[in-house]
């Protein structure tokens, strides 16, 4: 896969000579790219938690982030950001257990997860972006929990008796060499306002309590895949495939 790293280096040399020093370009890496795979990694919890007054009202529950489709919102959104400058294909992504994933290092992630579904996958891609999930603390209420993937937090008022509910997502994403597996591009899930993390807060959310309603998991689902692709084309630049 041939880079445009050469040329950006000498146009950004003329231009010194020039004038004055330009600000630097932002990395492309998508020079002889036509066929992306993308590659969700396989967690499978998407969990509601709501913050109480008190430790006596804190409640959650686990959702299947197989069962919401989670790997094929991520996938569309990409997908969306993408099209029609790459062909995107959806690469299955090996299941693996669910505790080793959560403890294990980016290097076991490559070598356990990716380097197997790229081979397993019948079409051969020129790139593929790999939408791993990380742990982190509370990035939305600052509480001492820790939080991995897609998920909604709850939190009652002391005053209004109202609920602020904000569903979340935490990952990354990385533009891999087909050859190496190498990552050449990387950026987090992230809004303006928060670089660690995607949040959105989510109005008129009914919260009775972590155990859902089918109605409210269509509609946090739907909430989530619209955050994702709102947010996704912003992303796709950072990662340098998009001008």
């Amino acid at each position: 896969m041939r880079f445009l790293a050469p040329l950006l280096l000498a146009a950004t040399a003329l231009l010194a000579a020039c004038g004055p020093t330009p600000k630097p370009v932002p990395t492309d890496v998508s020079g002889g790219i036509k066929t992306i795979g993308v590659i969700v990694a396989p967690w499978d919890s998407i969990p509601a938690s709501h913050l109480g007054l008190t430790i006596f009202t804190n409640e959650g529950h686990v959702y299947s982030a197989t069962e919401w489709k989670l790997a094929d919102m991520l996938t569309a959104a990409l997908r969306e950001a993408l099209e029609p400058r790459y062909r995107v294909v959806a690469v299955p992504a090996v299941p693996v257990d669910q505790d080793d994933y959560r403890g294990s290092s980016y290097s076991w992630r490559i070598r356990t997860i990716v380097a197997p579904s790229v081979a397993a996958a019948p079409t051969r891609a020129d790139a593929y972006i790999f939408v791993d999930m990380f742990e982190l603390t509370d990035p939305i209420l600052a509480s001492e929990r820790k939080y991995m993937g897609c998920g909604l937090i709850d939190m009652a008022s002391m005053f209004s008796g109202k609920h602020m509910t904000r569903l979340y997502c935490l990952g990354s994403l990385d533009v891999l060499d087909p050859a190496s597996l190498e990552p050449v591009g990387h950026t987090m899930l992230s809004t303006e306002t928060n670089d660690m993390a995607l949040t959105q807060i989510m109005p008129d959310f009914d919260w009775q309590s972590a155990e859902l309603t089918p109605a409210q998991i269509e509609a946090a689902r739907r909430a989530i895949a619209q955050a994702l692709q709102a947010r996704m084309p912003a992303l796709v630049k950072q990662l340098g495939l998009q001008p």
